[in-house]
């Protein structure tokens, strides 16, 4: 793959937040226009349309960066071979990234967000193809929800108090899947 320079890099960066900023104090995406991100990103819409045809190209790119995160993630720890050593990761990640994860989950439709669910479930499966695949969906839909729960700001917890409740439900399915097979 070829490099991009740095202005390209600039550039879409500038578009990614404006749309953040722009998620953060609009309700949905579908009230947000070309023109409101060129404005505030404070570039011009040719410069724009040199890197997206629309902004749900801008959507689909935010959707890569975080499904490229978490499969790193995901390959660095087996997450159920050390369920913590996995759910901690993926906290210190979604700590640092939370001001720019919130508006997009409250903006974007739950398709999307269903979308890449199911594709971090597909990666999922095809890394660990022996594990079973109820308790990858329940496990991977449950964290999920509670992670658009918080960021919603529907859960009145911290995300290390969350982090932890969780851990336990997760090692208590794990020793209770390892039991039945036995």
């Amino acid at each position: 793959m070829k490099a991009e320079y740095r202005n390209a890099i600039r550039s879409k960066t500038l578009i990614r937040e404006a749309l953040v900023k722009l998620l953060n104090s609009q309700k949905d995406i579908s009230s947000i226009t070309v023109s409101d991100i060129v404005k505030v990103a404070n570039i011009n819409r040719g410069t724009f349309y040199n890197h997206y045809n629309n902004i749900m190209d801008v959507v689909e790119e935010i959707e890569n960066n975080l499904f490229e995160e978490l499969l790193k993630l995901l390959k660095k720890h087996s997450p159920l071979a050390d369920v913590s050593d996995f759910l901690y990761s993926l906290v210190e990640y979604f700590k640092q990234q939370e001001k720019n994860y919130k508006p997009i989950v409250k903006g974007l439709s739950k398709t999307v967000l269903d979308n890449l669910i199911l594709k971090f479930i597909t990666q999922v499966k095809e890394i660990m193809p022996n594990v079973d695949e109820i308790m990858i969906l329940f496990i991977i839909n449950g964290l999920t929800g509670l992670y658009f729960d918080y960021l919603e700001g529907k859960i009145e917890m911290s995300l290390d108090d969350l982090c932890k409740q969780c851990i336990g439900y997760i090692n208590n399915i794990i020793a209770s899947k390892t039991k039945e097979k036995k």
